[in-house]
């Protein structure tokens, strides 16, 4: 059987060069009100590494294009086509070829095209909080989807979906103190619900409890609540001082108190929210550690407790 034997169909997929491609937003003076405008301005994340990669192996993933406003727009992979101008500016003048880039070309109206290039994005760049948020209240606006079918979009849970939007809606310095790792998002989840001047004003209170808690924590004092980054639970643990701790995002909880792993437990099984967020044997170890579940119930957990003198 060959590759057309061994395909479940065709696509339409040809070599472009970069220059004749449109990145929205970004080639234009179009910004945030077209579909396809990501909020990238600069050719920041572009890197010298990246941009020898490139005029050594070319652009081995293909991008994903569209013909709209008698042009050809680049639905996902503008990253690549810009490393590829700059690659390919450094060729010619080095005396060698421009090299080209595979585009498959998709069809379908502004719903279907955001949602393609948003979620691509989403599954493969460390987007800060703030830029997720916007993702997120944008694709539920312009696909009209709701919580539960935008969590499974975005790999998350309904309740940190909704957390998101919460985020979304604050000012700019929140947001940015928010991806900076000054405060979690726990921290900050209520705050979109008070003006600007109310917003500031907690914010500095907020950073300044949270500098305290950290230099607490470095000296090996205190007794914080740590924090999902994804603001999911509404209770913390605490633990000892040491290493992570000067993290104000960090998700890590060190020795937390039993009070925190049944609350743990208690939304893992019993709120919707977060069901299947933990797997069932992780489950049933928390419960053998607090002493409501027996070792049999955690795979190969009796085998290894035979092998220790209890």
């Amino acid at each position: 059987m060959g590759i057309r034997e061994a395909a479940s169909g065709r696509t339409d997929a040809y070599p472009f060069d970069p220059e004749n491609l449109v990145i929205v937003g970004f080639d234009t003076d179009e910004r945030e009100q077209l579909d396809l405008f990501d909020g990238t301005r600069s050719d920041d994340d572009i890197s010298p590494e990246m941009i020898e990669s490139v005029m050594e192996s070319g652009v081995i993933q293909p991008i994903v294009v569209t013909w709209r406003n008698r042009r050809v727009e680049v639905v996902d992979g503008r990253r690549r086509v810009r490393a590829l101008r700059k690659a390919n500016k450094k060729l010619v003048k080095n005396g060698h070829a421009a090299k080209t880039i595979l585009g498959v070309v998709k069809s379908g109206g502004s719903a279907e095209l955001i949602e393609a290039m948003m979620i691509s994005n989403e599954h493969r760049l460390e987007n800060p909080p703030s830029v997720k948020a916007e993702n997120i209240v944008r694709y539920m606006e312009v696909t009209g989807k709701k919580e539960r079918a935008t969590a499974a979009a975005f790999g998350c849970t309904r309740q940190n979906i909704n957390n998101y939007r919460r985020i979304n809606k604050c000012c700019e310095e929140v947001k940015q103190a928010l991806d900076e790792k000054k405060v979690r998002m726990r921290d900050v989840l209520t705050l979109h619900n008070l003006d600007l001047e109310g917003q500031l004003r907690e914010l500095q209170k907020i950073i300044r409890t949270r500098k305290e808690e950290c230099e607490g924590y470095e000296n090996g004092d205190g007794d914080d609540g740590g924090g999902d980054d994804d603001g999911g639970g509404d209770d913390g643990g605490g633990g000892g001082g040491g290493e992570g701790w000067n993290d104000p995002n960090a998700v890590s909880i060190r020795a937390p108190r039993k009070s925190v792993i049944d609350k743990v437990i208690e939304l893992a099984t019993e709120k919707d929210e977060f069901h299947g967020t933990l797997d069932a044997d992780v489950i049933a170890t928390l419960k053998w550690v607090t002493g409501k579940g027996q070792a049999t119930e955690v795979p190969g957990l009796t085998d290894i407790l035979s092998q220790i003198d209890t």
